[in-house]
């Protein structure tokens, strides 16, 4: 945790049960990455996870 992850690409990443507390996510790219709570994140997923399951139609 507290890891500086600006700017990462972390897409198609799985982190499931990743301890990612207090880190720095600042457009951290997250396209089809697995969620620490093990959702699929969507394609434009940018600096958080925009779950498959909610995205606005």
């Amino acid at each position: 945790s507290y890891a500086d992850l600006t700017n990462a690409d972390l897409s198609y990443t799985d982190l499931t049960n990743a301890n990612l507390g207090g880190s720095k996510l600042d457009n951290v790219r997250l396209g089809n990455a697995i969620w620490i709570d093990g959702q699929l994140c969507a394609p434009h997923s940018i600096g958080y996870c925009i779950t498959v399951d909610s995205q606005e139609p």
